[in-house]
Parts: structure tokens; C-alpha cells; sequence
């Protein structure tokens, strides 16, 4: 699994973090939920991934 520089609820390396909630669709929670399961991450982790992912190509 990829280090992505941070630990849920914690601020590492000056990074801060905030908490949010956020609502899916539910065919889409379990579609990521099953991504993120066959590749190895959390749930959260995945969800930043695919985030981080879409902001640094738009």
C-alpha cells in the first residue's frame, strides 16, 4: 500500500487534516469500497487517492 504522507487524525509533516462527511450514492460507496479492498486500502485511503488523483489531471 502507498504512504500518501499523512495518518487519519493526525498532522504529520506540517500537514493538517479535516475531517468531513461526505455522502455517496450507495451503488457508488460500494463500487469504491470494492476497488479499494482489491488493491489493498482502507476505504479513506482510496477515497483521497482517487480525490488527489482528479485534482492533479483536471
Amino acid at each position: 500500500m502507498k504512504d500518501y504522507g499523512y495518518s487519519e487524525g493526525k498532522s504529520t509533516n506540517s500537514m493538517k487534516l479535516k475531517q468531513i462527511t461526505l455522502r455517496l450514492p450507495y451503488n457508488l460507496y460500494e463500487k469504491a469500497k470494492r476497488e479499494a479492498e482489491r488493491e489493498g486500502y482502507s476505504f479513506n485511503a482510496y477515497a483521497l487517492k482517487a480525490i488527489n488523483h482528479y485534482l492533479l489531471n483536471f
